[in-house]
């Protein structure tokens, strides 16, 4: 039970760092790696 809440807050900060990142990146074509990348470096961010 605990483990797929915790799971589900990484998603949730994970699309929040994306959007917040989205607005200031206007490459598209990169977007699968950006994607990849921000979220590794959200989740980092985020663990405690």
């Amino acid at each position: 039970m605990q483990g797929k809440s915790e799971h589900f807050n990484y998603i949730a900060i994970a699309v929040i760092c994306i959007q917040y990142y989205y607005q200031k990146l206007p490459v598209y074509g990169l977007m699968t790696d950006i994607f990849e990348d921000l979220s590794r470096k959200c989740i980092n961010l985020f663990k405690l």
